[in-house]
């Protein structure tokens, strides 16, 4: 009996990689679309989320999340989304790029 261990994934970036789903994606490209889906009161800073896209990307390559398409590496290089691996749950987290927009309730 195996037993399958959890992985917790930012739930807007599984979303925009399950639309990827049947084409290959480029880090650029899902930075743009993670970027373009927070309003802009949300809207980090490009480079961090950049930094933040990259790291994602390649820790869900390691626990097979997504897998390099057709060998693909360097600058550019594209991936494609493998769905849930056999060995992991996945978990959705919030972004933490997303934050509640307080309104001061004393004006």
């Amino acid at each position: 009996m195996s037993i399958r261990r959890t992985l917790l994934v930012d739930g807007k970036l599984l979303a925009l990689l399950k639309d990827q789903e049947e084409k290959p994606f480029t880090t650029t490209l899902i930075r743009d679309l993670y970027f373009r889906s927070l309003s802009s009161l949300q809207a980090p800073d490009r480079n961090l989320l950049r930094k933040y896209i990259y790291k994602e990307l390649l820790r869900l390559e390691h626990h097979e999340v997504i897998r390099r398409y057709k060998g693909s590496s360097g600058r550019g290089c594209q991936f494609h989304y493998h769905g849930e691996p056999k060995h992991r749950t996945l978990n959705t987290k919030p972004s933490p790029f997303e934050r509640d927009v307080e309104i001061d309730k004393h004006n």
